[in-house]
């Protein structure tokens, strides 16, 4: 008997059915990756500003000042 597809392309044509993923599901995902990256383009400035608070806070050396008696 003479069959169009062998079992393996059978297989993989299913297996390849099953990945495609249409632009209903692909586009809230781009949505959110694309709010998430907008909100941090808006406070980056801030975030960096934060950063560096708290880097010049760890790093700063204890006061020097004389020992008390």
């Amino acid at each position: 008997m003479f069959f169009l597809f062998s079992t393996d392309d059978l297989f993989i044509t299913t297996f390849l059915a099953f990945l495609y993923t249409g632009p209903e599901s692909i586009l809230p995902i781009a949505s959110t990756f694309a709010a998430i990256i907008g909100f941090a383009l808006i406070v980056w400035r801030r975030l960096l500003a934060f950063a560096a608070r708290l880097l010049a806070l760890f790093q700063r050396k204890p006061n020097q000042s004389t020992p008390r008696q």
